[in-house]
């Protein structure tokens, strides 16, 4: 498997991770086993760089999980010589969504207040 799709894997399963005792024991096993979805070679790479880097040491936060897709990305870049990306760009491709469903909605709340508005200022001329 591409190694770009099992980032992109990790990176939304880090960012929709939620920390609890079963959860970190599911992040856990899931992280352990990526390294089987690779080539031979980068499966190596991804391996030695967990053990590495255990996971336990950044599963308590949602933040520092992220974190710990970022590092698990550019270590294996760094060792593959591919060209890295910097830790706002990375997040990027996730977080633009959000922004722009949070936009959505304040639009969405600021209309609704708009209508309630209306509809209050009608009943009062009664």
């Amino acid at each position: 498997m591409n190694s770009d799709c099992v980032f992109h894997y990790i990176r939304y399963a880090c960012y929709f991770y939620q920390p609890s005792k079963p959860n970190k024991k599911k992040i856990t096993e899931l992280i352990k086993a990526i390294p089987f979805f690779m080539t031979e070679e980068d499966q190596t790479i991804l391996f030695d760089i967990i053990v590495k880097n255990p996971i336990h040491c950044y599963y308590d936060k949602a933040e520092t999980m992220n974190e710990y897709g970022y590092l698990l990305y550019k270590k294996f870049t760094t060792v593959k010589k591919d060209h890295i990306k910097e830790y706002n760009e990375y997040k990027s491709e996730i977080y633009p969504k959000d922004e722009m469903y949070k936009q959505r909605r304040a639009h969405n709340l600021f209309f609704i207040c708009i209508v309630l508005l209306i509809f209050f200022y009608i009943y009062k001329i009664k």
